[in-house]
């Protein structure tokens, strides 16, 4: 089946694959005082091995001011740890201890990064890519930015199915007009497991004018109904962003044959019981700026809807050779008699009739702005 794929930045997981037998602790997160604090924890495994990540880490982790005071960590699923440092002042220094394994890890203290003040978010448009762009102004000395964000937006399929078929029974059954649209609408979710990061260092003032923070082509149906994006975004150390930045490079492979390999970059987290130890990751202590983007792209013209051929995409199931059973089976759904009464079912690949065969899902976001259900 002819079907328009949709055109999504890249992004890469955090996977710190090594060579050896040595399993390095794998460390994300920033302290964030002011608000809740989250760290996750996991050990890395050596390249050829089945998987790049195990599963998780049993640790003791805390966070403690430069005063003494200790902020506890609770564990909630295998990786991660959250620390309420919610009233925990941004004038302090902070640093984060870990122990795993009957191994010690720890932090300098670190001051606290100022929250950025955003100024705008907004979108723009090429012949066929979106791009959401955003604008900030800096706080403090620091020039360099992280931004992290969930998505969210709704999309229809592409056909909307007027009967099912029992493979059990062998029968259709036509729908109820209550339940046409059931995976008509659909909403989906998603967080990028690589952040954006930005650079002001080569600028005038310690601002970011119009960057990019997510491309997509205009035939992505993320931009087809309602797009929102839930954004943080913070100021970061020069340590942390030479890291991220190495490790993004070293993750995506986008150099060219004159572009240097990147290095493996020390962690700011250390092992005090076993200096030869190494660790991955870069913890930073930060202030937080969220805000929400909300994009009604259907009065936007960003969409440009696929030209549906139902040559291409639809069918009349040759039932000499296969049975209905076996395009059942196949991944195939029957749509509809195309209003000729009494005529034959079309059938098309069940991502064209149901919507959640796309990762998408009927969890509708309780203040979202459309009627569809």
């Amino acid at each position: 089946m002819m079907m328009a794929m949709a055109a999504v930045s890249c992004v890469y997981p955090f996977q710190a694959e090594v060579e050896g037998e040595s399993h390095d602790l794998v460390v994300e997160g920033d302290i964030v005082p002011g608000d809740l604090t989250r760290i996750y924890l996991r050990y890395s495994v050596p390249v050829n091995a089945a998987s790049g990540m195990t599963g998780g880490v049993n640790a003791t982790v805390s966070v403690e001011d430069e005063k003494g005071k200790v902020y506890k960590a609770r564990k909630v699923g295998s990786e991660l740890y959250e620390i309420d440092t919610e009233y925990a002042s941004a004038d302090l220094r902070y640093r984060l201890k870990i122990q795993a394994d009957g191994l010690y890890y720890e932090t300098d203290f670190m001051s606290v990064t100022a929250a950025p003040k955003l100024d705008e978010v907004t979108y723009q448009l090429s012949e066929e890519n979106a791009e959401i762009v955003l604008s900030l102004q800096g706080k403090d000395e620091n020039r360099h930015y992280k931004v992290s964000y969930l998505e969210t937006w709704e999309y229809h399929s592409d056909y909307r199915a007027k009967v099912t078929y029992d493979p059990i029974s062998e029968t259709f059954q036509k729908i109820p007009d209550t339940e046409i649209f059931e995976f008509y609408y659909c909403w989906r979710t998603a967080r990028p497991s690589e952040s954006v990061l930005m650079n002001a260092s080569g600028n005038v003032t310690n601002s970011i004018k119009r960057q990019a923070i997510k491309r997509a082509s205009r035939r992505d149906k993320r931009f087809s109904m309602v797009y929102r994006m839930d954004i943080e975004v913070s100021a970061i150390s020069d340590g942390a962003y030479d890291y991220l930045k190495n490790l993004q490079q070293s993750s995506n492979g986008s150099g060219d044959l004159f572009t240097p390999t990147p290095s493996r970059m020390e962690s700011n987290v250390r092992c005090v019981s076993d200096p030869t130890r190494l660790v991955v990751g870069y913890v930073d202590a930060v202030r937080k700026s969220t805000t929400r983007y909300q994009l009604d792209c259907r009065s936007r013209n960003i969409y440009k809807v696929p030209i549906l051929s139902d040559e291409q995409n639809l069918f009349i199931p040759d039932t000499e050779e296969l049975t209905l059973n076996d395009y059942y089976t196949m991944g195939f759904r029957p749509v509809d008699d195309r209003d000729v009464e009494g005529g034959p079912y079309y059938w098309a690949n069940a991502i064209c009739t149901d919507c959640r065969k796309e990762g998408g899902n009927k969890n509708k976001p309780e203040d979202w702005p459309t009627f569809d259900e």
